[in-house]
């Protein structure tokens, strides 16, 4: 068991997209464009705050299935979660992390702040940056793609 006073960790990344809030948050709150995001996942969740949320897939070859609670619903503006994961350590409260997605409007599109908050130690931080910011460009390229002309 963690003791109380080790440190925990935590990670903000940014991105802008050209797409007004509005689609960057229904991205968000549908489970079929969301598990896309989420390296082709299948999300379960309704996104009202209090209730689960569920991802399964393959990450690196290996299936997964990682689960937490919606904790905030602030349309269009504000989705939170929790998040555990087998490799968090055991399934207890101090083990799950929190990630927030923050969007507002910037000039020509949408500003998108992700942050992962009581990641357990340095490593899981190290591996899970790089994860996050991938992740950010995808919904760039997903969100952009959709607004080209045809």
């Amino acid at each position: 068991m963690r003791k109380p006073q080790e440190p925990r960790y935590s990670i903000e990344v940014h991105t802008t997209v050209q797409a007004p809030v509005r689609e960057a948050w229904e991205l968000l709150v549908d489970r079929a464009r969301l598990g896309q995001l989420f390296w082709d996942s299948t999300v379960e969740s309704d996104f009202v705050a209090g209730h689960p949320i569920v991802w399964k897939g393959t990450w690196e070859g290996k299936p997964f299935e990682d689960k937490g609670t919606i904790r905030k619903v602030e349309a269009p503006n504000v989705l939170q979660c929790t998040h555990w994961a087998p490799s968090s350590g055991p399934d207890v409260e101090e083990n799950y992390a929190l990630l927030t997605w923050s969007l507002s409007e910037e000039a020509g599109g949408t500003r998108v702040t992700f942050r992962h908050e009581n990641i357990t130690t340095p490593q899981m931080k190290e591996h899970s940056e790089p994860m996050w910011k991938m992740l950010l460009e995808r919904m760039k390229e997903m969100l952009e793609k959709t607004r080209q002309p045809r």
